[in-house]
Order: structure tokens, then sequence, then C-alpha cells
């Protein structure tokens, strides 16, 4: 058990809860997000992990965001040990944020709110959405899902430039875990998000079909270039990979 001490100024403010033993994150949202529906003051709850540091006006940013038709706002997640090949995975972060989720926000239509700081709308959780999020035991992809939900409800999801965290991201082969998880979870996620398509939520449906033809014919074109490099045409793979190249750049710009 990790030790918590809590500033006497906020003791009165901060309730502390401790789960019996590690069940996981989504069992920890789900009591959290209970307790939070017994106090009638509350309209949103933020859900951050563990190894993030918000920025002091990260949740004003966030609740800048809502409007009456808007359920989940996500902010902008930001790596704190940027050395060596961590430059690649910053530009990933930066491409993931300020190119798909700015772009995707602009239609009211972010598939995915990070977990990493996420806002939502209480009475959107209370009504119905927690309660299908939680009768699907999703291991991988959480975030993803349950963002789902929100946009199969006909809520609004958006994300807040200026609701900055600050997180340590992996490195070395925990980069490669993590980077398969995600792969995972969207695959997982095509399949499970069909309630969400819809012409309401145009930009969304059309985004994952664009993601998804642009995944197959990233497997299309590693599988045939290993075809060539078996035959002995050389030439043919220089020129698979120089497409390679350009198809990569242009889907990194696109998002």
């Amino acid at each position: 058990t990790v030790p918590v001490k809590i500033p006497g100024e906020f003791q009165e403010k901060v309730q502390l809860i401790r789960l019996p033993e590690n069940s996981g994150k989504m069992q920890a949202q789900s009591v959290g997000i209970h307790e939070a529906t017994l106090n009638s003051h509350v309209d949103f709850v933020l859900t951050v992990d563990s190894d993030t540091i918000i920025g002091r006006k990260a949740v004003q940013k966030m609740l800048e965001q809502f409007d009456e038709k808007t359920g989940a706002v996500c902010g902008e997640v930001r790596i704190m040990n940027i050395k060596g090949l961590n430059h690649i995975v910053e530009f990933l972060y930066w491409n993931a944020f300020h190119i798909w989720r700015a772009g995707s926000s602009f239609f009211g239509q972010v598939s995915v709110c990070s977990g990493a700081i996420s806002m939502y709308r209480l009475s959107a959780l209370s009504d119905g959405i927690l309660e299908e999020y939680l009768d699907r035991n999703v291991e991988v992809g959480n975030d993803r899902y349950i963002t789902y939900l929100f946009l199969k409800h006909g809520w609004r999801t958006r994300y807040a430039s200026e609701a900055v965290a600050i997180t340590d991201a992996p490195t070395g082969w925990k980069f490669i875990i993590q980077q398969v998880r995600w792969n995972k979870s969207f695959w997982r996620g095509i399949f499970f998000s069909f309630p969400a398509y819809s012409p309401k939520n145009w930009y969304f449906t059309l985004d994952m079909a664009l993601k998804l033809v642009s995944r197959l014919l990233t497997i299309i074109l590693f599988l045939w270039t290993i075809m060539l490099l078996f035959r002995g045409s050389f030439e043919t793979v220089l020129w698979i990979l120089f497409v390679a190249f350009f198809y990569g750049l242009i889907h990194s710009v696109a998002g």
C-alpha cells in the first residue's frame, strides 16, 4: 500500500477511498463515480492516471469546454522524460492530440478521451452509460470504450488543448507493449463501437473507417514487402519502402 498524505487545508474536502485489493481501473472508477453520485453538489468527474501530474489550470480549461450537449472532455498529455528515442514518442503524443483529437473535437466527436486526463458529466454517466460500461469487462481499451458510449448516447466529446497533464512515458520494450495494447484496443473498438456509427456521428464513423483502411493497407504493404524480399526483387522492395515512407508521412499529418 502506498502512503498518501493529504495537506491539512484539503483534509475536509478530500475523501480517500482505498479498495481492499487491486481490482483494476474499471472497478476503481466505478467506486469513485458511485461515491460522487451521493453528493448532490458534484456535476463532473475527473479521472487521471496514477503516474500523471495535471497542470494548475487543467480543471478550469476542461470545464470551459462543456456545453449542454457535451458529455466528456479530455486534456492534452505530454511526456516528462524526453531524451534519446523518446523524442519520437513525444512526436507521437503531439500528433495524437494537436492533430487527431483537435480535428475531431471541432465536430464534437473525439473517439478516445485519454484516461490520463479526462472529465465526464456525472448526469450522463448516471443515465445508463456507467451501467453499460461496467456490464462489459473491457480489459484493454476501456478509455476508448467509455468514449464510444458517450457518442452512442448522443453526447459530444471534446478536447481541451490548454488542459495539460504530464506523464512518465514508457520506454524500450514497455513502449512497444503499450503500442501493442493500444492497437488491440483499436481492433476491439472497431466491433464494439458499432452502435455509435450513425449519420449523426458521421465524422466519428468516417474517421474509424479511414483508420481501419489505413491499418489494413499497412498490413498488406508489409506482407507484400516480405514476399518480394524472398523473391529477390531488391529494386521493387526499395520502391515499396519509398511509397511506405510517404504513406506514413501522409498518415501522420492526416492523423
